[in-house]
């Protein structure tokens, strides 16, 4: 009976830790990826950057986090805002196979971002990107986070 009781306690202190685990480790980020995006509703090209990363953060206060501790190192880096249309999403670093080859040629899609095939021809669903950080509010809910250039930086969660 007690040998039964032991196994069930250490079953479920398991079963918390393996739930546990993703809350716990740090987001980091993965990779970075830039390129010009033609936007045909603007008529103008615009800079965008795709940073992937492992472990996203679950909630806005995580997201807001990593924001805050990334967004120096990525000034260094090199990605920065230009224009009112340049735009960097963060997303889970999780690759699938493009809908369609016609997705590769282009560095976003209706349903994926792609990049035009520069990760061995793997795209990232539209559905993984968690936050995008922009000149422009979107029709979501925005939060000021910075100030660039004298202008309003504003945060979407997706």
């Amino acid at each position: 009976m007690k040998k039964s009781k032991i196994c069930i306690l250490i079953f479920f202190a398991l079963f918390l830790i393996c739930i546990a685990v993703p809350y716990v480790l740090p987001a980091r980020v993965s990779k970075i990826y830039q390129g010009v995006h033609y936007d045909s509703f603007r008529d103008k090209k615009c800079m965008i950057a795709v940073i992937t990363v492992d472990n996203q953060p679950f909630t806005k206060k995580g997201i807001l986090k990593l924001w805050r501790k990334e967004r120096k190192s990525l000034k260094e880096k090199g990605v920065l805002f230009e224009n009112k249309c340049d735009d960097i999403f963060f997303a889970k670093n999780k690759f699938v196979r493009p809908y369609g080859s016609q997705e590769l040629k282009y560095w976003m899609g209706d349903n994926q971002i792609c990049m035009r095939g520069v990760v061995n021809g793997m795209c990232i669903n539209n559905s993984d990107v968690f936050m995008s950080i922009s000149f422009e509010k979107s029709f979501n809910e925005n939060l000021v986070i910075d100030k660039y250039q004298g202008r309003d930086i504003y945060i979407s969660y997706r």
